[in-house]
């Protein structure tokens, strides 16, 4: 399980952006976007605006029995989905490191729009 950072890319959507990295046994990261639905019309701090930045604690799994070295997926839970502290929510959010936002704020940049659903690879470069 992991603290992931995450912004909201389409509020009439409910869809979001998380960012994680895929490579499971160290080594050179395999960074990805995941751009996902979740109930944010129902979370505290709602509605939210484009770009508002979110904390997700997320579950990585592997589909691919033959290839360890990768996850397959990963489900992101909204912090703000799950608990109606306003304290618990800030602390997660400033718990990620800018450069994690950086990174992910980097990544939409370069990612075709508009934004649909599904895990999207890209280069730390």
């Amino acid at each position: 399980m992991a603290l992931l950072p995450a912004v909201v890319v389409n509020p009439k959507k409910n869809l979001i952006a998380v960012v994680a990295d895929f490579n499971n046994q160290g080594g050179r990261p395999y960074p990805v976007v995941k751009i996902v639905k979740r109930p944010l019309r129902n979370a505290t701090g709602a509605p939210f605006k484009k770009a508002t930045r979110l904390a997700t604690v997320a579950t990585f799994h592997n589909k691919n029995i033959g290839n360890n070295k990768r996850w397959t997926d990963i489900n992101p839970i909204v912090v703000n989905c799950v608990t109606a502290s306003k304290k618990t929510i800030k602390n997660a959010v400033d718990a990620i490191d800018e450069e994690e936002w950086g990174i992910l704020m980097d990544a939409l940049k370069k990612m075709d729009k508009p934004f649909k659903a599904g895990i999207f690879p890209f280069d730390l470069e």
